[in-house]
């Protein structure tokens, strides 16, 4: 079987050839928090230029309102690091370089290397996926509501068409004890004079 590589050269290459092309942010992080490395999307998705960002620690791409809590979560991490989904089930945030928040997925994975921990963040920007979710809920209660309100129209108008039919009923019961108990011959014909009710 060969190897999907020939050399360390090679394999070197394919890991910058990832890193810079992928379609992900991808940041690299000291285990102080320290950003180290950042791919070209990342800068992009972020408006930072490498020299802006390289040094930065981690909670400048973090809103004010969630940096404390995040500095723990990294410390708890460098402590019992292993790959993850980060947050699952919450919602993150990231902040841009002009102040514009966004939605975040984000996987951490970490990795040693001369005795230094590294955190690699895969960030994924998902603004346009909760939207889109955002718009299926909204659509969904209104749908939710719309049937409500029809099951609740239908309820009325079966009710009623059921009081109108007891309301027939009676009618009809009232005219035949009438009829039943008159002492009198009462012949009704149709407009043919063909005998209808005696």
């Amino acid at each position: 079987m060969s190897k999907p590589f020939a050399s360390n050269n090679e394999n070197i290459n394919f890991s910058e050839s990832v890193f810079t092309y992928a379609t992900i942010g991808i940041l690299l992080s000291d285990s102080l928090g320290k950003i180290v490395a950042a791919n070209p999307f990342a800068l992009q998705e972020f408006g930072y230029t490498e020299q802006e960002l390289l040094g930065k620690h981690i909670e400048v791409l973090i809103p004010q309102r969630f940096r404390q809590k995040h500095s723990h979560y990294h410390d708890n991490f460098i402590i019992e690091s292993r790959t993850r989904l980060m947050g699952s089930g919450l919602d993150l945030h990231a902040i841009k370089k002009d102040g514009t928040e966004f939605q975040v997925e984000i996987s951490l994975s970490n990795f040693i290397k001369n005795n230094e921990q590294y955190v690699l963040s895969f960030i994924i920007d998902i603004t346009a996926r909760r939207k889109a979710e955002n718009a299926a809920e909204i659509f969904q209660n209104k749908l939710a509501s719309t049937i409500e309100q029809r099951t609740k129209a239908l309820k009325a108008t079966m009710q009623q068409l059921e009081l109108a039919n007891n309301k027939l009923n009676s009618v009809i019961a009232f005219q035949k004890a009438v009829l039943d108990n008159a002492g009198a011959m009462i012949i009704a014909t149709d407009e043919r004079g063909i005998i209808k009710l005696f």
